[in-house]
């Protein structure tokens, strides 16, 4: 609950957090991260930052440029529960954006849900050159009770730009996983998960934000 916390330009590596927030534990504070490396951080919830709220304030935490994770042996963030490199919880809001020309990249992260992104009934914003790599495993972004992924602008860092887990997968009623003004143009640059349970099935983002059939 303090006024506002600004971390720049730092490395922040190989912490360990008997519970939440491995790297770093943020509640209630407006934080803004610019161009920062967390690497090798581990914790229950949140192994590179967690994010909740208090009895006064859900705060946004702006993370511009840097990196959270790395695909080097024993570099990634991780979480025994949820959010190996964010935990984003409930109401409050993470804006991943560039620095200059330089975007957020999320990689190599695991956890047991949301390893790249785990988002509890919150706000995830991405911007510019933000990536969360979907080339691992685990490295997704999970949607947790309507969590939503809102796109403020052009995604320019390539195909695709994350791969999102639903906590659910509907066609009636639809569910939406992305908001914001620039989802109609963006919404290719998503994949999602295929759904394994009860059935096998492909699935993909529609220009109105909300799952299709793939």
């Amino acid at each position: 609950d303090a006024s506002e916390i600004k971390i720049e330009n730092c490395i922040i590596t190989g912490n360990e957090a008997y519970k939440n927030g491995g790297g770093l534990n943020v509640e209630g504070t407006p934080t803004t991260i610019t161009n920062c490396t967390f690497t090798g951080n581990t914790a229950k919830n949140g192994g590179g930052i967690y994010i909740m709220e208090t009895s006064t304030r859900c705060p946004v935490v702006t993370i511009s440029g840097g990196t959270i994770g790395s695909t080097d042996t024993d570099k990634a963030n991780n979480a025994t529960g949820n959010g190996g490199g964010i935990y984003v919880g409930n109401l409050c809001k993470v804006i991943l954006k560039n620095n200059d020309s330089t975007g957020c990249t999320i990689k190599g992260n695991t956890a047991k849900l949301g390893g790249g992104v785990y988002a509890n009934n919150a706000d995830v914003s991405m911007n510019g050159r933000t990536q969360i790599a979907v080339n691992e495993v685990n490295n997704d972004v999970y949607l947790d009770n309507n969590s939503l992924i809102n796109v403020a602008g052009p995604l320019t860092a390539g195909h695709p730009v994350a791969r999102i887990t639903p906590k659910t997968y509907s066609l009636f009623p639809q569910v939406k996983v992305l908001d914001g003004n620039a989802v109609g143009s963006e919404h290719g640059k998503f994949t999602v998960t295929k759904q394994t349970s009860p059935t096998t099935q492909e699935w993909a983002v529609g220009s109105d934000g909300k799952l299709k059939h793939k």
